[in-house]
């Protein structure tokens, strides 16, 4: 690793998602890993890449495969949340009935 590389890895959680992780200390890994796993927020054995190479497609579907970060397209898009659909709603609105049913939603 040169020094204009800055260290990173990935690992996957218990849901199966990657996370990222950059690191001031390349020595500390295995301790950020330790404390990782007490927070329950990695299993210990599950997979971990050094400096992958990252998609360039939305996050929640990176996968880690054969130790590489790919993009899994089967991984479904999040809901969209309550407020943010009803603002959407709201601006597209044209009748009384759509802006009071887009209003319920926001401030539902």
């Amino acid at each position: 690793m040169g020094n204009s590389q800055v260290p990173y890895f990935a690992y996957e959680d218990p849901l199966g998602r990657v996370v990222q992780v950059t690191l001031v200390d390349w020595n500390r890994k295995a301790e950020v890993l330790a404390k990782l796993a007490a927070a329950g927020l990695y299993l210990p054995g599950a997979p971990v890449v050094d400096h992958p190479d990252l998609p360039s497609t939305p996050s929640h579907r990176w996968r880690i495969r054969n130790g590489q970060v790919v993009d899994d397209p089967t991984v479904p898009d999040p809901p969209k949340n309550r407020r943010a659909q009803g603002l959407e709603d709201l601006a597209a609105a044209t009748t009384i009935a759509q802006v009071k049913a887009a209003l319920a939603r926001v401030l539902g």
